[in-house]
């Protein structure tokens, strides 16, 4: 393994959001490679949610979106586990995308098909990209 400087570990913080410790383990585990951590990171993210995802989720926040040049609106309601959740930005970000999209968007009829179209407020990302984006770094 390379030796990592806390200089990378801080850059690689500052890109993906994560706690220093994650950063770290990361950057050591690809060997200073920052796209193969950030794969990894990704990975372990999916597997950490997918064990959480039975979990029940009594918290959550609507979404709201209404347009103004297009006669549409939409609300969607977005869970979590915990209460302080609710309030962080990127939450309430997530969930008035989520509305947007369904009330500007092409339109869905599952979950699924919403959060495969793409974010409103995040270029190249998609909604399922976003969720999880959040959920690596709020776990």
């Amino acid at each position: 393994m390379s030796e990592i400087t806390a200089a990378a570990v801080k850059a690689f913080r500052d890109r993906t959001g994560l706690s220093l410790m994650d950063c770290k383990r990361a950057l050591a585990e690809a060997n200073g490679n920052e796209e193969l951590a950030i794969e990894q990171l990704r990975k372990r993210g999916e597997k950490l949610a997918s064990l959480r995802s039975g979990r029940e989720t009594a918290f959550g926040r609507f979404g709201l979106y209404v347009g103004l040049a297009k006669p549409a609106g939409a609300m969607v309601e977005l869970k979590c586990e915990s209460a302080p959740v609710t309030r962080n930005e990127e939450f309430i970000e997530l969930a008035n995308n989520l509305a947007q999209q369904l009330a500007t968007g092409p339109g869905a009829t599952t979950v699924e098909e919403l959060l495969a179209q793409p974010s409103p407020s995040k270029p190249g990302m998609t909604l399922a990209e976003q969720k999880a984006d959040l959920f690596n770094r709020i776990r």
